[in-house]
């Protein structure tokens, strides 16, 4: 079998970091705090802030810790797209923008809905997403978005 130039490779790479996955026709994402959280609803504006970089605190002034999922998760695509409204794309123009001016850290990233669901679990200020069928524990809290 002939091998791929190494150039060709790189760019059918870059047209998949680029071009990245589609959001499936399937619900919205579940949003997902710690059980300790006092909410049960939140403004579209305010995850978009949050997932932004812009605001850190919740409204009682304790810390928010957000958690993202690799950039290729259908269920990432469907949060950025039905949720926040945006591209991944240009969720992370922003970050590197952000990382650039005022060396602010993005949120971490895990793999899957458990390693989110984990991450949240064990932070007080935790938020995240996961997809729609992933059963939430009482460990968790489901937030309703409201615009």
């Amino acid at each position: 079998m002939p091998r791929r130039p190494a150039r060709l490779a790189a760019g059918a790479l870059a047209l998949l970091v680029l071009d990245g996955p589609r959001a499936s026709a399937a619900d919205e994402p579940k949003v997902i705090v710690n059980a300790a959280n006092a909410g049960g609803q939140i403004q579209r504006a305010a995850l978009v802030a949050i997932f932004m970089g812009q605001m850190t605190r919740w409204s009682d002034g304790k810390s928010i810790t957000p958690v993202d999922q690799s950039t290729r998760s259908p269920v990432r695509a469907a949060f950025s797209e039905k949720v926040l409204k945006k591209s991944i794309m240009s969720i992370q123009a922003n970050w590197l923008r952000k990382i650039s001016a005022e060396h602010t850290t993005p949120p971490p990233v895990k793999a899957s809905d458990a390693d989110v669901a984990a991450f949240v679990r064990a932070n007080p200020g935790g938020i995240g997403y996961v997809a729609d069928g992933f059963a939430v524990d009482q460990t968790l809290k489901v937030l309703k978005v409201v615009d």
